[in-house]
């Protein structure tokens, strides 16, 4: 009974000398019996004679994409993907199809945060904090919650793994009910930028909520008369906006 048609037919050439040479050397480790060069002969010729023609079919059929196997492994993978095109979306960003993905950029005390509740009431998005979701981690428990408390409390920085785990769980429990997400805070730099696209997905757009330094630092030391946050100083709040600038700067080129 017919299955169905193939897509693709990846072929990769190699010289027979290449491939002899690369069975003999494996023959030192490997312990195959068919590991020895008159055996390996014997199977080129075999491969030779009933490749010949399945290849001149599916070449006819213009499905062949000749890889040159010659190459060092990323190279030839190269090949491989460009004949292949982009993977399909897992499960997960199915559910994240369709979904807006804006990126929330600004120093501390620029109003992103205000700004964030009003887009959340206007376009029905939900509003996802890296800093909140390591928080509600760490309070509920988990074994990854355990993980991250040891991780802070010896004042390590958290991978990025981990971040974008948490950020990628929050965006698909929400994924239902919400249309689009803001990703506040993210990213604090362009690694972090190109992690999360090549990961979960492409974001659609980047917010910069740009702010003067005497402004958010006025802001802030307001802010600090009733937030009992220990971090609301003004020798804090300068090392903050240096942070910020120093690792932005590159994010928003």
């Amino acid at each position: 009974s017919k299955i169905r048609e193939c897509d693709t037919v990846l072929y990769f050439e190699c010289a027979a000398k290449t491939m002899t040479e690369r069975l003999l050397h494996r023959a030192k480790t490997s312990g195959r019996a068919d590991d020895n060069e008159a055996t390996i002969k014997k199977r080129l010729d075999t491969f030779y004679s009933a490749t010949e023609p399945v290849v001149k079919f599916y070449q006819d059929k213009k499905k062949l994409n000749r890889i040159n196997a010659e190459r060092p492994v990323d190279a030839i993978f190269q090949d491989v993907v460009k004949a292949l095109g982009a993977p399909p979306p897992s499960p997960g960003q199915q559910k994240l199809h369709g979904k807006r993905v804006i990126f929330i950029v600004g120093g501390p005390g620029c109003g992103k945060g205000t700004q964030c509740d009003k887009i959340v009431e206007k376009y029905g998005f939900t509003h996802l904090s890296t800093g909140d979701l390591l928080r509600d981690e760490v309070k509920s428990g988990s074994a990854r919650g355990k993980k991250l408390t040891e991780i802070m409390e010896q004042g390590k920085l958290v991978p990025m793994e981990t971040v974008l785990e948490l950020l990628k769980d929050g965006m698909l429990a929400k994924a239902d009910k919400s249309n689009g997400f803001l990703i506040d805070g993210y990213p604090r730099e362009v690694k972090q930028g190109t992690e999360f696209e090549s990961k979960i997905r492409e974001c659609d757009t980047v917010l910069y909520f740009e702010c003067a330094a005497k402004t958010m630092t006025e802001r802030l030391l307001h802010r600090a008369k009733t937030s009992g946050r220990a971090d609301d100083n003004e020798a804090t709040i300068k090392k903050r906006l240096d942070t910020f600038y120093s690792a932005t700067e590159p994010v928003v080129k």
